[in-house]
């Protein structure tokens, strides 16, 4: 990574993504989820509609931390770029039909022995504003 320390701070986004029922329906299937909630509309209209499980909320806020790997400034080498760890703190359900808009921002850089520890926080919001979801990435580049 060219000087790593010069790319605290920078953000990619926000970044646009719309919150089909279908991907919602397969992403349940795919992860064995089979609450109601997920998949039929009869019976998630006591909630307002058909929600996706919370962990939906990776698809989109992945975007802007490929964006972030895939900036040509800070030259991450990916054959060397491991996930560390993620976290999220969820902030209201992901309603089919919604639009999200996902910003991340590199919020440090340290190296440490051969590998530099790059950490990104995404804020996840609907179309009228109001937050969905932060994260939290860990990755860990060697070099």
């Amino acid at each position: 990574m060219a000087k790593a320390e010069e790319f605290v701070g920078r953000s990619y986004g926000p970044m646009k993504f719309t919150v089909g029922i279908e991907k919602v329906r397969e992403y349940a299937t795919a992860t064995k989820n089979d609450h109601p909630w997920h998949h039929s509309e009869e019976a998630a209209a006591e909630i307002g509609g058909v929600i996706a499980p919370p962990m939906f909320i990776v698809i989109p806020a992945f975007k802007p931390v490929i964006a972030c790997v895939m900036d040509k400034d800070l030259e991450v080498n990916l054959a060397k770029l491991v996930h560390g760890e993620q976290s999220f703190d969820f902030h209201k359900p992901i309603q089919a039909g919604a639009q999200l808009f996902t910003t991340g921002t590199i919020e440090s850089v340290r190296e440490k022995g051969k590998m530099y520890l790059l950490k990104i926080r995404t804020e996840t919001e609907d179309e009228k504003g109001e937050a969905v979801a932060s994260g939290l990435w860990n990755l860990v580049i060697r070099h």
